[in-house]
């Protein structure tokens, strides 16, 4: 998914498990037989009724926040039926690489690291064939919220990298971060798990 080194498409895309260098975790969850929304590969999952689900689109402040359990690994059609499972990436640690929807100067990125970004589009196009997640970079504070809950670790630019403009199938994006979700969001942080409230 990248378009050179590890500058991605929109969506969170997993990088180097934090844990020992291990590749990224997946685990297998169940899907409603009442489920009608196309799941979207690299897009934010929540686990609520309906089993799994998309997390809230940005701005939407998310009643089942504590229930963020990781990305989806994968795409499953709209209405995929009684049985479906989806895989995830839901450790704790995983480290994701997704672009921001606006440009920042290396200083700025730099000093995000630490602080906390929401995101926009956390829905599935069907030009990309994936999720087109996209980092808010106006979103940016030192503060996490119930709508700002991924945690800025680093800047993704390699070589060839440019936080400069890109757009691909009429998708516009700028250069990547490296973000993890917090851990008092996490389901599955310290302390959190099970919580389903």
């Amino acid at each position: 998914m990248a378009l050179h080194g590890n500058q991605p498409l929109p969506g969170l895309h997993p990088i180097g498990n934090g844990v020992g260098g291990t590749a990224p975790r997946i685990r297998h969850y169940d899907v409603s037989a009442t489920y009608a929304t196309t799941i979207a590969e690299g897009c934010l999952v929540i686990k609520d009724t309906l089993g799994v689900n998309m997390a809230a689109a940005a701005g939407t402040a998310n009643a089942t926040l504590a229930n963020v359990v990781g990305v989806f690994a994968h795409n499953i059609d709209a209405s995929p039926g009684a049985g479906t499972k989806v895989a995830v990436y839901d450790d704790p640690q995983q480290e994701f690489v997704a672009p921001m929807d606006a440009t920042l100067t290396t200083t700025a990125a730099i000093e995000a690291v630490g602080q906390f970004i929401g995101c926009v589009s956390n829905v599935y196009n069907a030009t990309l064939g994936q999720g087109k997640l996209l980092l808010d970079t106006s979103s940016i504070t030192a503060t996490k919220t119930n709508t700002v809950y991924l945690q800025v670790v680093g800047i993704q630019q390699d070589v060839g990298d440019s936080l400069a403009e890109q757009t691909i199938n009429s998708v516009t994006y700028f250069g990547a971060l490296r973000v993890k979700i917090a851990d008092s969001i996490h389901q599955y942080a310290s302390g959190n798990a099970g919580r389903l409230t």
